[in-house]
Order: structure tokens, then C-alpha cells, then sequence
């Protein structure tokens, strides 16, 4: 399979000379319910608390969201971006359009490819509600940063971001969310945060030799949230009806460990650990709830 994903890696290459040449797709229109736009600030806070924006996108003691986050991969390093809505050095110059295509396109304004250590293969499923409100949160509610990031550091010939095309031909699916009619309001709740704001896949299921995940929902087989390597440590099995997952914590369990980080079973520790302080305790019960009940397969 490995072999497989490899020959299928090289063989785009001989495209690149057409794939360099990518215009960013249409506008998508979104329509927005009458909100005012502070409570349309507070949610976009809220959801991008939900995606775990400032783990990423902030260095050790720098200002919220100005990026430079260094993330060591086996094929080089890449910086995180600068997401403050500074003119020159952030997203300050983003419409809602371009915001849309970089986090469920994974194409930047300037229309270069970002890479998929940005987690757009799981953020296409966003709502597009939800899609709004983080827009106008980061325009609105976070500070502007002045902070050119370091370009990517990538080895020969991955550096080249029209690769990336090919790469999005292969891997990724533009799918959306899709609620599952057989299941209760809460279960597809938690499913949606699963799936889509909270990207629980991007680190608890296996890669293959692209960088590729290996399965994007349950659809896709027991491969999803089986667990990975992250950063030399476990990412462990979020399978609830496995007893190498979750299959004996209870979702009152979980609830308590995504919003403490420890339960009577064990402690967060690791990236799970930061996980838990800039992301999973701002969740409200009901979410977390969810989430637990999702996981857990429950109805």
C-alpha cells in the first residue's frame, strides 16, 4: 500500500507545469442569519477556541495568533502563519472569500497551496455559519500583529507548494458534513465537532507515506481515530466500542477529561495536554457531551 501511495505521489509530477498555473475557485455565497456582531464575535471565539487556532498559530510567549509555530516534519519544517488581521503580515486583506478558500481549499489569497499541516481536509466541513463567525472574530476581535513568518524549510522537491495540487487530486476529499438522520441531535453534533471544527482525525488517525490521512470519518473504515504517532508520542485510539479506545470510559468520562484533562483513569500529557488548556475546557457540557457521546458511538 505504501509502495502504492508512492508510485501515485510520483507519477503527478509530470503535471506540475499545469498545476503552477491555479487560479483560486469562485466565491461560495454565504448567507448569514441576523445576529449582532458582537454575539457573532463571542461565537467565532468560540468555535475558533473549539479548532485549537492559538495552539498552532502562536509561538512560546508571543502575542495570540501571530504565527512562526515551528513544526518539525520528517520531509523538513514549516512555520505556522500569522493569522492576526495586520495588513502586511496577517490576514488583515482576507474577504470572506479568501478566508473560505484557505481553510476549506487550503489556497491562501495570493493563491499559493498551503500544506495539509494545516488541517483544510478536515475544516472543508465546517458550516458555513460557523465559517462567518470565526471570519469576523479574527477581523474583529483579535488584535492585528505586525510578524513576517519564516517560509517553509522543505526538502527537494516537496518545497515546490504546485506539487500540492496533485496532492489535493489525490487526497483531498471536499466532501461536507452530513448529518446522519438515523442518530439524535446531539450524536451529529458531536460528530460535526469530531469531524469538522475540532479535527480530532488530524492527529488520532494514521498517515501514509504522503502525509495523507488514512481515513476521514467513520465511513471510512475502523482506520478512523484508530490513534498515531504525534511528536513522538502516542496519539491514542478514540475508538469508543474498543476496549484499546474508550470502549470502558463513560462519556461522563470523557466529558471530564476534554474539559480537566484527568479523570480517576489517567492525565492529559503531551500535545493532548495543550489540547486540553487552549482548546477542550472552553467547550460548554452540552458540546462536550456531545463529543463524549460521539465517540462513544451512542445515540
Amino acid at each position: 500500500m505504501i509502495k502504492l501511495d508512492l508510485i501515485r505521489f510520483l507519477l503527478c509530477l509530470a503535471c506540475v507545469c499545469f498545476s503552477c498555473f491555479q487560479k483560486p475557485p469562485p466565491p461560495i455565497e454565504i448567507k448569514q442569519p441576523e445576529i449582532s456582531e458582537i454575539d457573532r464575535v463571542h461565537y467565532g471565539e468560540y468555535c475558533a477556541r473549539a479548532g485549537d487556532c492559538i495552539a498552532c498559530h502562536t509561538p512560546a510567549e508571543a502575542r495570540p495568533f501571530s504565527g512562526g509555530r515551528p513544526f518539525d516534519l520528517p520531509f523538513g519544517k514549516i512555520y505556522s502563519t500569522n493569522i492576526t488581521p495586520d495588513l502586511e503580515t496577517g490576514i488583515g486583506s482576507y474577504t470572506l472569500h479568501d478566508f473560505e478558500n484557505a481553510l476549506q481549499k487550503g489556497i491562501a489569497k495570493d493563491a499559493h497551496n498551503l500544506y495539509p499541516v494545516m488541517p483544510y481536509t478536515s475544516y472543508v466541513r465546517i458550516l458555513p455559519d460557523d465559517l462567518f463567525s470565526l471570519y469576523i472574530y479574527f477581523m474583529k476581535g483579535v488584535s492585528p500583529v505586525r510578524n513576517a513568518v519564516s517560509k517553509p524549510r522543505l526538502n527537494f522537491p516537496l518545497g515546490m507548494r504546485c506539487l500540492m495540487t496533485e496532492w489535493n487530486a489525490l487526497y483531498f476529499t471536499k466532501s461536507k458534513f452530513s448529518s446522519n438522520p438515523g442518530k439524535s441531535a446531539g450524536w451529529n453534533r458531536g460528530a460535526y465537532l469530531v469531524q469538522a471544527v475540532c479535527h480530532c482525525g488530524e492527529c488520532h488517525t494514521p498517515r501514509g507515506m504522503a502525509y495523507q490521512l488514512k481515513a476521514r470519518s467513520e465511513k471510512d473504515g475502523g482506520r478512523y481515530l484508530a490513534g498515531a504517532v504525534l511528536d513522538n508520542w502516542n496519539a491514542t485510539s478514540l475508538a469508543g466500542d474498543s476496549l484499546s479506545g474508550l470502549g470502558a470510559w463513560s462519556k461522563e468520562e470523557i466529558a471530564e477529561f476534554l474539559k480537566s484533562g484527568r479523570t480517576d483513569r489517567v492525565a492529559a500529557a503531551g500535545p493532548m495536554a495543550e489540547v486540553v488548556e487552549k482548546s477542550t475546557q472552553f467547550l460548554n457540557d452540552q458540546d462536550l457531551l456531545a463529543v463524549a457521546g460521539r465517540l462513544k458511538c451512542t445515540t
